[in-house]
């Protein structure tokens, strides 16, 4: 379990992470005679998994990049994607608690291409969470039962692996804030078509 603490520490290097990706993107601006962004150009959908450090959940889900060169080493995608958090149950006095937690997000991504294996990308994006909370008695009918719609926004850092081939690795870290901020760490893998 996190302390506070750790989750403060986990925010910082998140922030930093950010501020150098910003750094590296602002002298970017370098033509060079072939264009690296060219060849991130597209579409991918595919699969992720990761946990959320704060609410202590794993996750699964589905992402979609659409990509597009805007400079000789920048590309942007736009980022939908959806996340289910694996919650689990709790039980206290024969009534049982269930809860259900999605995440879909709309996000922008700007790929920094150095023509290189590795693509660094930092973006920025809303994302609408959605609880459904329910007590159960012990023959499963529902005693209680309240949802929740939230509008929050997201702060994303990660990085593409090149693999040669169409199918594209990520390493993604994303900071989810509105009352409270949560931070998630996903490995993906997306189909390029």
């Amino acid at each position: 379990m996190m302390t506070r603490d750790d989750r403060v520490n986990a925010k910082r290097m998140m922030a930093v992470a950010l501020a150098g990706c910003a750094l590296v993107m602002a002298s970017a601006g370098v033509a060079s005679a072939q264009d690296p962004a060219q060849k991130l150009q597209g579409n991918s959908v595919g699969v992720m998994a990761g946990y959320d450090f704060d609410r202590e959940f794993p996750l699964l889900g589905l992402d979609g990049r659409f990509t597009f060169a805007v400079a000789p080493q920048v590309a942007i995608s736009v980022n939908p994607a959806l996340s289910y958090f694996f919650t689990g149950s709790s039980e206290f006095l024969g009534a049982r608690s269930e809860t259900t937690l999605l995440q879909f997000d709309v996000n922008a991504l700007a790929h920094l291409a150095l023509d290189a294996v590795v693509t660094p990308y930092l973006g920025g994006g809303l994302a609408i969470i959605y609880v459904d909370s329910r007590v159960l008695n012990s023959n499963d009918e529902v005693i209680a039962s309240e949802d929740d719609t939230a509008v929050a926004g997201n702060l994303l850092v990660g990085a593409t692996f090149d693999t040669g081939s169409e199918l594209v690795p990520y390493l993604q870290g994303r900071l989810t804030f509105d009352e409270e901020s949560v931070f998630s760490v996903m490995v993906g893998l997306n189909y390029g078509f």
